[in-house]
């Protein structure tokens, strides 16, 4: 419990000085304490604004996730790292319409190329690159 101003001046106002003294420190201590706990909470607010700040400038575009900030768009990232551990991974291009994931190793393919793929699938000449 943390001291009241009142009651270290009715102890002064008695004489009781070494106890006034005492709650005097145990005052500068839960002051420390809460100046130590509201800095705490200071940056754990400033992470959660900057998360929320991030969060809105992240857009689902199947199968991708994009940074947009103004009128920069930033990305693709991997749908799949991002759901479900919530981190923007950067994709790797490594085909024409086809993107990499270095991190959960899956592939990501827009609707153009994948559709791009399922008619060489029909062609007899066709030979996958996976």
């Amino acid at each position: 419990m943390i001291p009241k101003y009142k009651d270290i001046s009715d102890l002064l106002d008695k004489g009781a000085t070494v106890e006034a003294l005492e709650r005097i420190m145990e005052l500068r201590e839960a002051t420390l304490e809460l100046q130590e706990e509201n800095l705490d909470l200071k940056v754990k607010v400033k992470k959660l604004e900057e998360e929320l700040e991030e969060k809105a400038k992240l857009t689902y575009e199947a199968p991708f996730y994009w940074m947009i900030d103004g009128g920069k768009k930033d990305g693709p990232f991997c749908q799949q790292c991002h759901d479900s551990d919530k981190k923007n991974i950067r994709l790797q291009n490594y085909r024409d319409g086809w993107w990499n994931c270095a991190t959960c190793k899956n592939n990501f393919g827009t609707a153009e190329a994948q559709s791009k793929d399922r008619v060489a699938i029909s062609g007899s000449s066709y030979v996958s690159r996976f």
